[in-house]
């Protein structure tokens, strides 16, 4: 199971598709893991969000990635537990 408090460095795997690759690559190497959760697309995924905020809100300024990872796909290196709002 994933401890979905922790703040973690997400690296992709050789079995990451170009999605995730790209995901990883733009918004990270650092993520939020919010939850984990079965999808019927992707199987075994965690939410998260990216420390980094680097997508754009539509009105000029930027904000978080928020989205789903395939388990599989990467690997994660837990470096603290996340800070409550």
């Amino acid at each position: 199971m994933v401890d979905i408090s922790g703040r973690a460095i997400l690296k992709f795997n050789k079995q990451a598709t170009r999605r995730t690759k790209n995901r990883i690559k733009e918004h990270g190497p650092e993520f939020l893991i919010v939850r984990e959760g079965h999808l019927k697309e992707l199987g075994f995924a965690i939410l998260v969000m990216s420390v980094a905020e680097t997508s754009s809100d539509g009105k000029g300024g930027k904000e978080s990635w928020f989205g789903w990872l395939p388990f599989e796909e990467i690997d994660i290196k837990f470096i603290g537990v996340a800070k409550s709002a």
